[in-house]
């Protein structure tokens, strides 16, 4: 807990953890991570939150729960802290049907509603396939992937619907990270210990403002 003043304002950072139960409970400010099955190509999203959060570990079977705001992280040497903003809920869980499959969803219910689940299924330690679906921020979204890693090879492709106006979470205080979208191809081959390349081809949305469509560029 701390308190510091940026930009002439008082501003304040808290966060508490502890274990009860078996269960990992948080109050204060968090960085809570949102991924998808078919991220294999940015697998770095999250967002900030103020509020109460809980989470388990049980099994096959994790969750997470999480309410209170999303916020806008402030920072300075030695101190950090986060304005509330955007009132929100989110309820996360991930089903470990086997060591070769599993299931996720994620929702958010804020001024933007998010459903979205998916699942990764690896038949071989070398290979998997994953799918994503559902809604983000009141927009339609569909992925798939596959990802092989063999030797000196290194494969991935997917294919992502999503128009401009897609994100995880609409608020305006979501740290603003770039979308794959559309064909997405990746290959890299290692021959020597000390030489490799690759080629890659990326489709990405980028946003400017949580409430405006996103950009579309390609890469190369």
């Amino acid at each position: 807990m701390g308190a510091g003043v940026i930009d002439g304002s008082l501003v304040f950072g808290e966060v508490l953890r502890t274990q009860f139960h078996g269960y990992s409970l948080t109050a204060g400010d968090d960085v809570l991570p949102f991924n998808l099955p078919t991220d294999v190509f940015v697998n770095d999203h999250y967002f900030f939150g103020k509020g109460l959060g809980v989470a388990k570990k049980s099994g096959r079977m994790d969750f997470a729960a999480f309410g209170g705001a999303t916020s806008l992280a402030l920072g300075a040497p030695y101190f950090s802290a986060a304005r509330a903003k955007q009132p929100f809920g989110l309820f996360f869980a991930q089903f470990q049907q086997s060591p070769q499959l599993r299931f996720v969803i994620r929702t958010i219910a804020s001024e933007k509603q998010t459903v979205l689940m998916g699942m990764e299924w690896s038949p071989r330690k070398w290979l998997s396939y994953s799918f994503s679906g559902g809604r983000g921020a009141d927009t339609p979204y569909l992925a798939n992937a596959v990802t092989i890693e063999r030797g000196k090879l290194t494969f991935k492709a997917a294919y992502i619907s999503a128009d401009q106006n897609f994100q995880r979470i609409g608020t305006q205080s979501t740290p603003l990270v770039s979308e794959p979208i559309k064909d997405n191809l990746y290959l890299g081959l290692r021959p020597l210990p000390n030489f490799s390349f690759s080629l890659s081809r990326q489709n990405v949305l980028s946003p400017l403002t949580a409430d405006q469509p996103s950009l579309e560029g390609t890469i190369h």
